[in-house]
């Protein structure tokens, strides 16, 4: 199809396709999802309404002292009253500093309802760089880590289920109720010599094949997704409050399990995290500095939110895993040093990364990774673009992140990283809206391609392979460049991808924006 002009859906039913461009009118293809769910509406639970002030416990600002004990105590003191907020004055609390023994240390949330929250100026300084490198798992500077249990209360999927529907028909719904956080999964079929057919996986990247090396490609489990059940319909029917991402398929073994994780109601206000990182940054020169630094870490944790934070002298800021429902809002970088990654989202689900200022250079300014990562949006991301710098959104690989929203934001381009075993990057149907790019290619890089990619289907620009499916509406170069995929600047749609307006401009302004208003 040729370019449809400004596309405006202004009036347009989610429940249907979207009306006025061909391509997507056709529901197996190319349905525009409903990201409306995604994100978590803060409540005012009175849990959190017991204040705990650092000074109590002996952490004063701005008195050179370390201050790491006298703050966990306050947090403890909270998580033993069932919740609190922790508060900061203004100034700055020294972490790690003249830590000669060794003996390093950071800040754990480990129960539901605390609240960290500082003042206009409140820095928490991190002056040693963590001995404990465990990847995107190094302890940050803070850590809020829960326990999940995905084991328990099995129900089998009984009919087919597809993408965008909300009624999920199971054998029974006995261990179910309206609230619960549920995973989805499917499972790869044994073949005859052990191993697991590739079905399943193939499914998931269409039209992509496989190529050698890519060892972890065939998973037992490659489609997992966590979601909230709305209703209990019957004995037999559940309905789930966001729009199932992909279909889903009773030929594999599809089953519905509870998703319980003792950590909700989290939240960290009003601070400027920073570390002391003096390097100029160089990818993988060494773990350490690859992730040696780091301001927030989430992990099993559900309906939290990070707010008005700044990551200074990082080389990781935000690390998100194996959560649902988080929020980062107005959140920032600084330092003229460069990092490693900016927001990263691992197997995490239906969170919201709202205005995300990255000042600081990064390799990725967005990672999305691992199985479960779906039905999260980005809006509003932006770079220090007078210091030549981009949105690098990177599809990391390792279980086909599907059905993300980027929107809103300027210089994206697509380089995406991983290692050859975790391939292809992306999952289907991952949604550019209203996108400004730079000029030349959109899918910059990606682990086969520095200009050109020499794989499977030959010497082409086509990293846009390992995206499969993707969708771009209104992306374009707001410089008067053009923005192209393999070379080619129009508006079309084939098995690889859907894209319209490129070059030009779409309405809504904001697709999220417009989907929450929705009935």
């Amino acid at each position: 199809s040729g370019s449809v002009g400004p596309i405006n859906i202004t009036s347009v039913d989610f429940s249907s396709t979207l009306t006025g461009v061909t391509a997507l009118q056709d529901q197996s293809k190319y349905k525009i999802y409903n990201w409306k769910y995604s994100g978590y509406k803060r409540n005012n639970n009175k849990k959190n309404n017991n204040f705990f002030k650092v000074e109590n416990y002996g952490a004063f600002p701005d008195d050179g002292k370390d201050d790491i004990n006298a703050v966990q105590a306050a947090i403890i003191d909270a998580e033993k009253n069932n919740g609190g907020i922790v508060v900061f004055s203004e100034g700055t609390y020294d972490f790690n500093k003249n830590n000669a023994s060794g003996n390093w240390k950071s800040l754990n949330i480990v129960k539901s309802n605390i609240v960290l929250r500082g003042g206009a100026r409140t820095i928490l300084k991190q002056w040693e760089i963590s001995p404990y490198i465990n990847g995107t798992e190094t302890p940050h500077l803070i850590n809020v880590v829960g326990k999940v249990n995905d084991k328990n209360n099995q129900a089998m999927i009984i009919e087919d289920a597809f993408r965008g529907e909300h009624l999920i028909k199971l054998n029974n719904t006995i261990n179910f109720n309206v609230g619960d956080l549920i995973i989805i999964r499917m499972y790869s079929p044994k073949t005859s010599n052990g191993g697991y057919s590739s079905d399943l996986s193939l499914e998931l990247i269409s039209p992509l094949k496989t190529e050698k090396n890519w060892n972890n490609f065939v998973n037992w489990d490659p489609f997992r997704v966590v979601l909230e059940v709305d209703d209990v319909i019957d004995i037999n029917t559940i309905k789930i409050k966001q729009p199932l991402p992909l279909d889903v398929y009773v030929k594999y073994n599809a089953d519905v399990r509870q998703f319980k994780t003792n950590i909700r109601n989290v939240g960290i206000e009003n601070l400027n995290i920073e570390g002391d990182y003096k390097n100029i940054f160089v990818h993988h020169r060494s773990k350490s500095e690859d992730y040696g630094w780091g301001a927030i870490r989430i992990s099993g944790v559900a309906d939290s939110w990070v707010k008005n934070v700044n990551s200074s002298k990082m080389v990781m800021d935000f690390s998100i895993s194996d959560s649902f429902n988080v929020v980062l809002e107005d959140i920032s970088n600084s330092g003229s040093n460069g990092g490693h990654s900016g927001v990263t989202f691992l197997r995490t689900s239906f969170s919201l990364v709202n205005s995300f200022n990255s000042q600081s250079p990064r390799i990725h300014t967005v990672t999305l990774s691992g199985r479960g990562t779906m039905g999260n949006v980005f809006t509003n991301i932006h770079s220090n673009k007078l210091l030549g710098e981009s949105v690098n959104m990177d599809f990391h690989g390792g279980g086909l992140p599907s059905n993300n929203l980027l929107e809103v934001s300027t210089d994206v381009v697509v380089r995406s990283g991983g290692a050859t075993g975790n391939m292809p990057h992306a999952g289907q149907f991952n949604t550019f809206w209203n996108v400004d790019s730079i000029d030349g290619e959109f899918f910059k890089y990606s682990l086969y391609n520095y200009s050109d990619y020499r794989g499977y289907w030959g010497k082409q620009f086509d990293g846009y392979r390992l995206h499969p499916k993707s969708i771009l509406i209104g992306v374009r170069d707001d410089d008067g460049g053009s923005v192209t995929i393999n070379g080619d600047d129009s508006s079309d749609e084939n098995q690889w991808f859907y894209r319209d307006n490129i070059n030009g401009n779409v309405t809504p302004y904001s697709l999220f924006e417009y989907q929450k208003k929705q009935p």
